[in-house]
């Protein structure tokens, strides 16, 4: 999966591979910045065979906290989550001292989480 993201008039293009075994969500992520305009990124990917599938807005606020980085997030103005990242062993910590440890972790990326939402 591909991304494009528009954060401080760059936008950042970032593949998204598989999810990776794990008690976490873990995948590859690679990611570069460019000055190019969006329509012709969006012109790029579909010359190479992809289309759009959506069109999310994110606002986000991160802290470091306990060796990760807590992301709270929200998603087309009233979808609320948070995200940590960092080592396992970090996360460990994070969750345990957050209170969360117990909780259920969500693995779908927020297009999959969306797309069920609104069917």
């Amino acid at each position: 999966m591909f991304r494009i993201r528009e954060e401080n008039g760059k936008r950042i293009i970032t593949y998204k591979g598989e999810l990776k075994k794990g008690k976490f969500k873990s995948l590859e992520e690679v990611e570069f910045k460019t000055d190019s305009d969006v329509d012709k990124l969006k012109r790029f990917f579909s010359v190479l065979g992809h289309k759009e599938t959506m069109f999310i807005e994110k606002q986000r606020a991160n802290y470091n906290y306990v060796g990760c980085v807590v992301s709270l997030d929200i998603l087309n103005g009233n979808n609320y989550f948070i995200e940590i990242e960092g080592k396992i062993e970090n996360i460990e910590k994070c969750l345990k001292k957050l209170g969360l440890q117990d909780k259920k972790f969500e693995k779908r990326s927020y297009m999959e989480i969306l797309k069920h939402n609104n069917t």
